[in-house]
């Protein structure tokens, strides 16, 4: 199946970018839960209910394969014209990653980019207080890599 649109998904090593992926495209790309990374080269999908191409990278800062992965990474995004990047980002982890995500979004349009916040799940508190605690992480999110509120998603 040939689709127009294509999506990328980058971020760090560890933050569900394949789990991601894998929700979309009801495929099964190797994902785990360790601190290594288990993406090693581009993985491609089709979301069939959305009608886009999902673009799986490894990920940033892999200590053992740092170099090789930005190439892939680099290619990944040179070889395929994106409708959007979505950044993958662990809950309470962005100030680590603001730098890097900072300078990926000096290359394209705010418009063009989505956060993907991961496990938002574990949040803990109360509904009220977790509510309110998404609702300040979403905020500073906003002001850290100025981008509009409602470009970041929490799963």
């Amino acid at each position: 199946m040939m689709v127009e649109r294509h999506v990328i998904l980058l971020g760090k090593v560890g933050h569900g970018k394949s789990s991601i992926a894998n929700k979309l495209c009801g495929e099964s790309f190797e994902s785990n839960m360790s601190v290594g990374s288990c993406t090693r080269s581009i993985n491609k999908g089709i979301s069939l209910i959305h009608q886009f191409g999902v673009i799986d990278t490894p990920g940033f800062f892999a200590s053992d394969q740092a170099a090789e992965h930005a190439a892939i990474q680099k290619e990944a995004m040179e070889s395929t014209e994106l409708s959007a990047i979505l950044l993958v980002v662990k809950i309470g982890r962005a100030d680590e990653m603001a730098e890097t995500l900072n300078q990926l979004m000096d290359f394209c349009d705010d418009d063009d980019v989505c956060v993907i916040v991961t496990f938002a799940d574990t949040v803990e508190g109360n509904d009220e207080s977790a509510e309110t605690d998404i609702f300040a992480i979403q905020k500073r999110l906003s002001l850290l890599l100025e981008i509009e509120m409602s470009n970041i998603i929490f799963v």
